[in-house]
């Protein structure tokens, strides 16, 4: 029998509810590499994934990877390591660490044989599954205690046969030296059909006693639930870059534009008041050249948060291309 957290998980796409009970077997119990970056891209759009480019030995893309057009074009050299888009159905769990893995998988027979597993250059653990209502991506969903990540809609994810240089590394969060590569250890390279993946993960980890600092409305299947939605807005811990740009200050032209953009995204998605906000354009203001007059800045934005604007209404200001398109994943998370 498949163990119940799994049995939340191991749904077919259309089975009626019934559990996955005979995984396709490989021809093979041992691990299946994909050592070469042609066989690895062959078999990644044979599973109708969306590879990506990353800068050789480390994990930063090397393409606009929320522009469609730079997806489908993305021309891949030598040494190249390889990026999964979380799109399509793809989530990945992300278990930073084995021992985690490992008791969040006590018996990890079945698991292995149905469904693409990782071993991470940090000694950590990937799952993929194939989920076709996934959540958007969410970081740390137990805390650091047990640091795991939901890797969904508005990620990607470094894949085999990546490798890593532990010397790019930030220092004070790698130990590990040299080099190492993503290495499957699974018997399999195919990736399951589930359903339910974000909240059984969350009930899995809850019932193992790890807390989580999600909502209990989390774990309940189905539709995001005003409350998950408002931890999703919460995880964004900084402004994007193109936020970030806008407040150096604009020019005469833009400043409207600019400023009604600002109000609308600290009331909507950094939850600002509107005082706060008022406050906040005023200040901003004195950066811009020349600014806006004052009584502008009061009469026009004492009210927002209305309007939920993704990365295209911010797209004059976009300096950054690997950025990961966070007001995009929020505008996803919001419409769910």
């Amino acid at each position: 029998m498949v163990p119940i957290y799994l049995g939340e998980m191991y749904k077919l796409e259309s089975g009626g509810g019934d559990e996955l009970e005979n995984p396709k077997p490989t021809e093979s119990d041992e691990p299946k590499q994909l050592g070469h970056l042609e066989s690895a891209l062959i078999h990644y759009r044979r599973l109708g994934l969306k590879p990506i480019p990353l800068v050789n030995f480390g994990k930063r893309p090397l393409i606009h990877w929320g522009d469609p057009e730079a997806v489908t074009g993305a021309r891949f050299a030598a040494g190249n390591n390889i990026g999964l888009l979380c799109e399509g159905g793809l989530v990945v769990q992300d278990f930073e660490s084995k021992t985690d893995f490992e008791f969040f998988y006590p018996d990890r027979s079945k698991l292995l044989g149905s469904t693409l597993v990782v071993s991470t250059p940090h000694s950590g653990v990937h799952v993929y599954w194939i989920d076709h209502d996934p959540a958007p991506r969410s970081v740390r969903l137990f805390g650091d205690e047990h640091p795991v990540d939901y890797c969904g809609v508005g990620g990607y994810i470094a894949a085999p046969p990546s490798v890593l240089d532990h010397s790019r590394c930030e220092g004070s969060k790698c130990s590990h030296q040299g080099r190492s590569a993503y290495t499957i250890i699974s018997s399999t390279t195919e990736i399951a059909v589930v359903r339910n993946s974000f909240a059984s993960t969350i009930r899995r980890g809850r019932s193992l006693g790890w807390k989580s600092r999600l909502p209990e409305s989390a774990a309940k299947v189905g539709h995001l639930s005003p409350e998950m939605k408002k931890a999703i807005h919460a995880s964004l811990t900084e402004d994007p870059p193109c936020v970030k740009e806008v407040l150096k200050g604009v020019g005469e032209g833009t400043r409207e534009w600019a400023a009604f953009l600002l109000g609308n995204y600290y009331a909507t998605w950094r939850g600002m008041d509107s005082d706060s906000v008022v406050d906040l354009l005023l200040e901003w203001n004195q950066r811009n050249h020349p600014p806006l007059p004052e009584e502008e800045i009061l009469a026009k934005f004492s009210r927002l948060g209305k309007y939920t604007l993704g990365c295209k209404a911010f797209s004059s200001w976009c300096r950054d291309k690997s950025c990961g398109r966070p007001l995009d994943r929020l505008l996803h998370a919001n419409r769910n």
